[in-house]
């Protein structure tokens, strides 16, 4: 349980202090659109975490190019997390892209889910209603 917390809390601030950074720096390294950091996982060795990026606005073959631009600085971004962080040994960063794309295809099914979900809620609810309507005096 300790050591669970320990790892959620240190991913958090791993994201917060990434984003920070990349807020910082992403116009000196010729990067237009904005670096968003969508996840950050810490292995449970706590010696390595992958982190998750993700460009907007931009299509795929910018963000592409962004991302290939924001690689080339990993080792600047560690050197920042060492100075930065506050702890014994700072977790080895590995920058992944995100499919933004398939976000957006699942985000486009959740919202169907949800509009169809609501319907069947609103039939529900319109049923009830009609039948206590109808058995009132």
């Amino acid at each position: 349980m300790v050591n669970h917390l320990r790892k959620s809390k240190l991913e958090a601030l791993l994201q917060s202090a990434i984003a920070q950074y990349f807020l910082e720096r992403q116009q000196s390294w010729g990067i237009s659109a904005t670096a968003l950091v969508d996840e950050v996982i810490v292995s449970p060795d706590l010696k390595s975490a992958k982190v998750w990026l993700s460009f907007s606005p931009g299509d795929i073959n910018e963000e592409n190019i962004q991302f290939k631009k924001v690689a080339k600085h990993i080792h600047e971004l560690q050197q920042f997390l060492f100075k930065r962080m506050r702890i014994r040994k700072v977790p080895r960063i590995t920058l992944l892209q995100s499919n933004t794309e398939q976000q957006f295809k699942l985000e486009r099914i959740f919202d169907t889910l949800k509009s169809h979900d609501g319907d069947e809620n609103q039939t529900d609810t319109d049923r009830i209603e009609k039948d206590s309507s109808g058995s009132a005096p």
